[in-house]
């Protein structure tokens, strides 16, 4: 038996847009190759808006939302003995919020922080192995780097979607991508000028902005048209079709990266 689910379409179009505001904002700041203080609050506010407009978009809208990813989460952890087994591990580490009702803040802290140093572990040591094996770095980004900070939202895409719950998978796609823009890019800029100088600008590259750019909006219009054109109903077509997107999207940029383009 054919195997198709049909998508709440509410959530996945909040989603979409306000992605793509993420992304108009994101042209526009980054057009002049600077950033300033005002800049970065308008990235930071932008996300606490954006975070308001998910707690009231049901409401609204007036649909209502079954589930709960969180506790499909805590359900595909105990179910699974590798999980489970990694999950008491890191109990010993971070203060586990079930056991210890008033341990949330120390919960948060510490895991931003294993967060933090892990990743920059594995950004340094990814560019010392490009340089080791004269491996162009921008074949690193688009590879291991790529994969390595989005394993936790494919991971928890992956349990939400085998309960057939794919229009949260989308979602967590989308979610990370704004995350990323606004509160990634804004709180850290944000944070540097407050200690270097809030009157003073930060560079940065516009090499490739508008490819870039483009290629964001073409993941949005990809997405929304093959949704509309089947009806906000998905399946195993729709998966195959976007992974080999992705493929012909890196072949193309690691070709492009190695000189043959």
């Amino acid at each position: 038996m054919k195997k198709v689910k049909k998508l709440a379409w509410q959530p996945i179009i909040r989603d979409l847009i306000f992605y793509s505001l993420a992304i108009v904002l994101l042209l526009i700041t980054f057009w002049d190759g600077q950033i300033t203080f005002v800049e970065t609050w308008i990235f930071v506010v932008s996300y606490i808006v954006y975070i308001f407009i998910v707690k009231n978009w049901s409401k609204w809208l007036n649909y209502e939302i079954k589930d709960d990813p969180v506790k499909d989460v805590e359900e595909d952890v105990q179910k699974n003995p590798i999980t489970r087994f990694t999950s008491k591990i890191l109990d010993i580490i971070i203060p586990n919020v079930n056991i210890s009702k008033n341990s949330f803040w120390r919960t948060f802290v510490v895991s931003i922080v294993l967060i933090a140093a892990l990743s920059h572990f594995m950004v340094e040591s990814a560019v010392h192995v490009a340089e080791i094996l004269s491996i162009p770095k921008a074949i690193i980004w688009l590879t291991i780097l790529a994969a390595g900070t989005s394993i936790p939202d494919l991971i928890s895409s992956i349990i939400v979607a085998k309960r057939w719950k794919w229009d949260m998978a989308i979602s967590n796609a989308v979610w990370s991508n704004i995350f990323d823009i606004l509160f990634g890019l804004g709180f850290v800029y944000f944070v540097y000028m407050l200690v270097y100088g809030t009157s003073s600008t930060i560079i940065v590259d516009t090499h490739n902005l508008n490819s870039s750019i483009i290629l964001l909006f073409a993941t949005v219009i990809t997405i929304l048209s093959v949704l509309i054109l089947r009806r906000w109903k998905t399946g195993k077509f729709i998966w195959y079709m976007l992974i080999v997107i992705y493929c012909v999207y890196l072949i193309f940029n690691i070709l492009k990266a190695c000189g043959v383009f």
